[in-house]
């Protein structure tokens, strides 16, 4: 992951609340993904000094920026640094691989439905009817209970068959602590194959009811 910062004006009215927000911002953008190295780059003497002081990263590289007077830093971050520094950005490591592997289309109706918009909403935004809504939402929760079938034990029966309010609530609150469904899959998971043994069975059965 590679993030280029911009200056920090410690002199602008109430910086530490604005630092805090970006902090937070930088969080929550990049939960869910599985980071390596994070390879940051500051600008400006306050940002460069911020960098310096915090001893979060390992500082690679003092420079100017090309035809201008500014200074620049480029500071990177491991995993095992994070650790052994006792760094708050350890968290940013922390990943748990996706389960349930959601279509494009599925993870594009569930990143909307976040914000706790209606179907109808949600048919605007994405530019499809809303019977195709429904649509996903039903291969949705079909996926989620065949995948994770413990998240509706709780469920009364009739409700997991359906598109109940509390069904969705689950699947989206499962999202929320599991940010990697949304995150792009370097590959989609394939059927295991069938043990040879299986296979020699069914032949050697195929055989018989040809002889037969």
């Amino acid at each position: 992951m590679v993030v280029a910062n911009t200056a920090i004006d410690m002199e602008a009215h109430d910086p530490d609340t604005v630092l805090g927000q970006l902090i937070a911002a930088f969080l929550e953008v990049h939960r869910g993904y599985r980071i390596a190295r994070i390879v940051n780059e500051v600008f400006g003497d306050t940002a460069i000094a911020m960098l310096e002081d915090s001893r979060c990263y390992e500082i690679m590289q003092h420079f100017d920026l090309p035809g201008t007077n500014v200074r620049s830093l480029v500071g990177t971050l491991t995993r095992e640094q994070a650790a052994r520094w006792k760094n708050p950005l350890l968290a940013m490591f922390a990943y748990s691989p996706p389960r349930l592997f959601f279509t494009s289309a599925e993870q594009q109706l569930i990143a909307e439905a976040l914000a706790g918009v209606t179907d109808e909403t949600l048919s605007v935004r994405l530019g499809i009817p809303r019977s195709a809504v429904k649509a996903r939402w039903s291969r949705i929760q079909e996926r989620v209970a065949r995948m994770t079938p413990e998240l509706f034990r709780d469920v009364p029966t009739p409700q997991r068959c359906g598109r109940g309010v509390q069904t969705r609530h689950l699947i989206l609150q499962y999202v929320r602590d599991h940010p990697s469904e949304l995150t792009p899959y370097a590959g989609r998971p394939t059927s295991p194959p069938r043990p040879r043994v299986a296979l020699a069975a069914r032949s050697i059965a195929t055989r018989k009811l040809v002889r037969y």
